[in-house]
């Protein structure tokens, strides 16, 4: 016997339901993974959210360093640094300076990538939501960062 007798057939590339209707087994479910792209509006929105995301970026970067510059009322009423001119002191400890310092820095930081998401989720119309858990982390990171 030759080796194409023994294989059976492929299906047929459609097939009727018991309603009558004819199915296609070569088209994917609408909820397969990579499916539809997000429509323009969703595009745009994802543009403004992400130009916002990009301020939040920078005033938090910018909060950290003022943060850090910042001597607190421990090192002033030591001696151990002058009072600035501003007259402003960070109340707490530098352990608590620091860790506020990191918090914005990382709040900062993931708003950057959130931006950079953003802006790939316009491009493309894929992965918005790894966009909003971006902008959901940086968001929560400078709460965190503010309750302190």
């Amino acid at each position: 016997m030759n080796r194409e007798e023994e294989r059976p057939a492929p299906p047929p590339a459609s097939t009727t339901t018991p309603a009558g209707e004819r199915e296609s087994r070569t088209a994917p479910p609408h909820d397969a993974p990579g499916g539809e792209k997000a429509g323009v509006l969703m595009r745009l929105l994802a543009v403004l959210l992400a130009l916002v995301v990009a301020f939040g970026a920078a005033v938090m970067i910018i909060a950290a360093t003022e943060v850090n510059d910042t001597p607190t009322a421990d090192e002033v009423t030591s001696g151990e640094e002058q009072l600035p001119s501003d007259g402003e002191v960070f109340d707490g400890s530098e352990g608590k300076r620091t860790a506020v310092v990191a918090l914005f820095y990382a709040s900062g930081a993931v708003a950057a990538i959130a931006f950079l998401l953003g802006l790939a989720f316009a491009i493309t119309g894929r992965r918005g939501r790894w966009f909003i858990y971006a902008v959901i982390l940086a968001i929560l990171l400078a709460g965190v960062a503010l309750i302190l």
